[in-house]
């Protein structure tokens, strides 16, 4: 009897159920997902293993190499926009009492990962088949854990996945997740939290939808709208970032032609070509559920997330959604919220887009768009809809998050309480997004509006850091909401301020901790590609107010703002208001400014 086989049977002796007892039937996978299921999942990973993990570089430091980093390697690679050098390692995985040994784990995301890097929820890719390459769980080898900062209400993701499914297009599948963890000497059994499980864009899915797995797969970042980068495919691979270990020179040399003559062919001959390069239709289905859903961060806005795949069947690419958390007009750092409600449907597109461009401007194409559109709303983006799937998914996940908010209190961690959404305006609620869309697309429809053109570009430079962060601090630390603070307020945020930047829990900062504690908890002006974010000014000047012998503790930051609150009320009120409060964090956002008590 072979090792593993050996190993296994242990483990049903042993009353355990071992993953290599299910049936590889991809058609079972139908049983993982629906937004009703809830699954139980629990990682061990050793604490080398666990060290390991931890991205060396990537954020906002880029992959500059720093003595002492870990070698790049097939597991530890640069991955995703930010370049965090995620490595996989091995852990024993757990799902819903099936043990699957030895399968990969690794960190993943972009900003997702950026905001919640000092918290224990950040989101995971799990390998099932990367060191066993039987295993399989209901037929699913690859899955995707995002832990929905960006959307804490977890409805965006699951919703606009099946309005991409019922417009006709290719879209994972979503589930929930209660993700315990285990590091021995770390953690035992500890909840993480609540996550999305998506149905992973791989072989699986692939051969699903097409047929076939062996086409090239491609997830581009920082390639835009299916740029042309001239004849060197070194610079493709680079930027489209092709998923297949093997690019045949075919696939290569397609590619560069399929951009060529978006970017550089005359109208009479792409309108000739494309469609023997491309699926219009499909691409016409998803341009039509991104428009309904104002997903911006996607193809049609930031032109991102979004997998590309060239069937080999039959020799055209088909676009696929991907991340779509920022879907139901969540990314306001385009517009505003009403400005994406309304979004135009003629020319949805904020950039230089030229394949929906072209393809819109010919009318036969844009009919059949509208009629794509119609059809959405006539079968599947109503309000009643919208309501009616949001409160399931509201009903399903609640005991689950009160168990998460209970566990991440326990922990001490601010995760999400400062408001990292404000990155970018706050989104609408689904409910609400969904009731004016619907209204705007019908006058667009109809021929009584023409909806709003986003600008071109980076939006307009938004207000100081200070108004920007008045909202925040004010929601977050005025218990009695009467839009004012106290003093008790006041010195209650500040001991929550320095329990979050406190992560090793040592009880004082120095000058690094503090700027690092403060750049993951105080957006960046203008978002995630803005100006730097005004945190480093502001831990300077709390240092320099607060601190003795180069060590800062809660008791001196609380009586350095004691202070600041006296020489900031000035009329003796007992209260800040917002005007206050925007003058004193003007105050401590200013380099080389003198402090209030010292300015004629």
């Amino acid at each position: 009897m072979r090792l593993r086989e050996l190993s296994c049977l242990l483990v049903l002796l042993g009353g355990v159920p071992c993953a290599c007892a299910q049936p590889r039937d991809p058609t079972k996978s139908a049983q993982v997902f629906g937004l009703t299921k809830v699954h139980s999942m629990h990682l061990t990973i050793l604490p080398e293993n666990w060290e390991k993990m931890q991205p060396a570089r990537g954020g906002f430091s880029g992959n500059r190499s720093r003595p002492g980093q870990p070698e790049l390697s097939d597991e530890r690679k640069l991955r995703g926009g930010f370049n965090y050098d995620f490595e996989y390692v091995k852990a024993d995985l757990e799902i819903n009492g099936v043990l699957f040994k030895d399968v990969a784990v690794r960190f993943k995301g972009n900003s997702t990962y950026l905001l919640t890097s000092s918290y224990l929820k950040r989101p995971f890719k799990i390998d099932l088949d990367r060191y066993h390459e039987s295993q399989a769980w209901h037929g699913l080898k690859k899955l995707t854990l995002n832990n929905n900062v960006m959307d804490p209400s977890a409805t965006r993701e699951p919703l606009a996945h099946m309005v991409y499914r019922a417009a006709g297009v290719p879209s994972p599948r979503t589930a929930f997740l209660e993700l315990t963890l285990t590091v021995p000497g770390k953690y035992d059994k500890t909840l993480v939290g609540l996550y999305t499980l998506i149905e992973s864009v791989d072989k699986t899915f692939l051969k699903e939808h097409f047929a076939s797995a062996k086409g090239l797969l491609c997830k581009p970042e920082r390639a835009g709208p299916l740029v042309h980068l001239g004849e060197n495919w070194a610079n493709y691979e680079a930027a489209y970032r092709p998923k297949n270990n093997n690019v045949t020179p075919e696939m290569q040399s397609r590619l560069i032609e399929f951009t060529r003559l978006i970017h550089r062919s005359p109208e009479a001959e792409f309108h000739q070509k494309i469609a023997s390069f491309l699926e219009v239709d499909r691409f016409l289905r998803y341009v039509a559920a991104t428009v309904v859903l104002a997903s911006m961060d996607s193809f049609v806005g930031l032109a991102h997330n979004y997998y590309l795949y060239l069937d080999p069947k039959t020799n055209k690419f088909s676009i696929l959604p991907w991340d779509v958390d920022h879907s139901f007009g969540a990314l306001t750092m385009l517009g505003s919220a009403s400005d994406l409600m309304n979004l135009s449907i003629r020319k949805p597109a904020p950039g230089n887009n030229r394949l929906i461009e072209r393809l819109l401007a010919d009318e036969k194409h844009y009919k059949t768009y509208e009629n794509h559109i119609r059809e959405l709303l006539r079968t599947t983006f109503t309000l009643d809809w919208v309501k009616t799937n949001a409160e399931l998914i509201a009903r399903t996940i609640e005991p689950c998050r009160e168990r998460e908010k209970q566990a991440i209190a326990q922990r001490g961690e601010a995760w999400n309480s400062w408001k990292m959404l404000e990155l970018f305006n706050p989104p609408p609620k689904v409910e609400t997004f969904a009731e004016k869309r619907i209204a705007s697309l019908e006058a667009q429809l109809a021929g009584k509006s023409e909806g709003k053109v986003l600008r071109v570009g980076r939006p307009a430079p938004p207000p100081g850091p200070e108004q920007r962060l008045v909202p925040l601090i004010v929601r977050q630390a005025d218990r009695d909401q009467n839009g004012s603070l106290s003093r008790d307020e006041v010195k209650a945020a500040v001991r929550q301020l320095f329990d979050a930047c406190d992560v090793d829990k040592r009880g004082e900062l120095d000058l690094k901790t503090l700027t690092s504690g403060l750049e993951k908890l105080i957006p960046r002006q203008g978002g995630l590609f803005g100006p730097p974010s005004p945190a480093g000014v502001l831990a300077r000047n709390l240092f320099a107010r607060a601190s003795h012998d180069g060590k800062l503790t809660a008791n001196m930051l609380i009586e350095a703002a004691d202070n600041l609150f006296d020489q900031t009320d000035r009329q003796k009120t007992g209260q800040l208001t917002t005007s206050q409060l925007s003058d004193l964090l003007r105050e401590l956002v200013t380099p080389n400014r003198p402090p209030l008590a010292d300015r004629k």
